[in-house]
């Protein structure tokens, strides 16, 4: 993942980070698109997680979005209305 994130970043492409598979699908059909299904943590990623969590006191980028992708939208969208 670390080698693709930097990838990603070095040709400053436009990325929004997906976290249902069905919308990913749908969005990674569109002209221009591509999509990557990365797979859930485990217990000992989850744990390792944490433990760099602790260490650094700074969560990884787009943290806030690791619930799921209604609960996302429902977000993005209030924040909108204001």
């Amino acid at each position: 993942m670390i080698v693709l994130q930097k990838y990603l970043d070095e040709k400053k492409f436009t990325i929004d980070y997906i976290h249902d598979l069905e919308a990913l699908k749908e969005l990674s059909h569109e002209f221009g698109c591509v999509g990557f299904e990365m797979p859930p943590f485990d217990s000992q990623a989850k744990l390792e997680f944490f433990r760099v969590i602790s260490e650094s006191g700074v969560l990884p980028r787009k943290t806030f979005s690791m619930g799921h992708a209604q609960e996302k939208r429902y977000y993005l969208e209030a924040r909108r209305i204001k």
